[in-house]
């Protein structure tokens, strides 16, 4: 029954009394998650856990992550899964809770294309060809090739003064580029956009393996923090999806960057950052209330949830209670 079995796929068992007579049924749904490959989780790492490297005390606050140490290649930090803070005057250990994720981030989506490679993309379908296809339908040389033929390159002189917030939302550029040319004291928060069941039938999009499309983004972070040059401060990135089930891939996969839950709380009229985040999260349960969103997030370990504020301002009696 479980052979050859894809992601998303649901069951319906029946459930047995102890005369084995039928009383109920019992729906559920696989979601398989693989380990990441090509890299090495080893205890004590070069590339610390977010909490590690960046963590502040209460009475200490620094705009400044501390300095990057050289990483051994295919290694990479602690492969302690939760942040867990220890007191220095030998007490018993607690939760923490303050982070020095603080700062200015840039937030960009991001989507893999039909070869592996991850895009920086802020819709579900590509710009002038005339015929609906996304970015799983095509390859990264493709992807470079239309971009360069609409004008939506990016080409920054070195040196050159950008606003990266506004530019990128209107540009087309691959990650593994971008992270090369960004200035190393920008930092980012990668949207990663999975089109949701519902999209898929919208649009006509393809979409790819779960495991293979949060891997491919994975490793380019992983290469990218290879190349970066030890003199530099190291980068703070962040990631974010709209959909539960990337979440959950990604936390699941690596202890270094820490992972948020997008929510549209089954307000589609949402005030929403862009198209892809209704339609990664559309008609998921996981995504359709704040408590729903906030027991996910407990119960795989996220850092955290992103509501639209005006819920919070209109309900504060019914979505404070919710929080973690």
């Amino acid at each position: 029954m479980f052979k050859n079995i894809n992601n998303n796929q649901f069951f319906t068992l029946p459930v047995l009394d102890n005369r084995l007579h039928v009383i109920g049924e019992v729906d559920f749904e696989i979601n398989i998650i693989t380990s990441f490959k090509g890299v090495t989780l080893e205890v004590g790492g070069d590339l610390e856990t977010y909490w590690k490297s960046t963590a502040v005390s209460a009475s200490q606050t620094t705009s400044l992550a501390p300095p990057r140490t050289p990483r051994r290649p295919g290694h990479v930090g602690s492969v302690q899964a939760s942040p867990v803070y220890t007191s220095s005057n030998g007490g018993p250990a607690q939760t923490l809770t303050i982070s020095s994720l603080q700062g200015n981030y840039i937030y960009i989506v991001v989507q893999v294309t039909r070869d592996f490679h991850p895009v920086v993309y802020f819709d579900w379908l590509l710009p002038g060809i005339g015929f609906d296809l996304g970015i799983a339908n095509i390859t990264l040389t493709q992807y470079e090739d239309l971009a360069k033929s609409l004008g939506r390159d990016v080409n920054v002189k070195e040196g050159e003064r950008v606003d990266w917030a506004k530019m990128l939302p209107n540009k087309m550029v691959s990650l593994e580029r971008l992270l090369r040319i960004l200035p190393p004291d920008i930092n980012v928060l990668l949207d990663l956009a999975y089109p949701s069941e519902s999209t898929l039938e919208l649009y006509n999009l393809h979409r790819l393996d779960l495991n293979n499309f949060v891997d491919s983004v994975l490793r380019t972070i992983f290469d990218a923090s290879d190349l970066q040059d030890t003199q530099f401060m190291r980068r703070k990135i962040s990631f974010a999806s709209f959909s539960a089930d990337v979440c959950s891939a990604l936390n699941w996969k690596q202890p270094n960057y820490p992972v948020f839950f997008g929510t549209i709380c089954g307000d589609e009229e949402a005030r929403l950052p862009t198209p892809t985040a209704l339609g990664s999260g559309k008609d998921d349960k996981r995504a359709a209330s704040v408590g729903a969103a906030v027991e996910f997030s407990k119960a795989n370990n996220l850092l955290g949830v992103f509501v639209d504020a005006h819920l919070l301002v209109s309900q504060p009696g019914e979505t404070l209670c919710d929080r973690y």
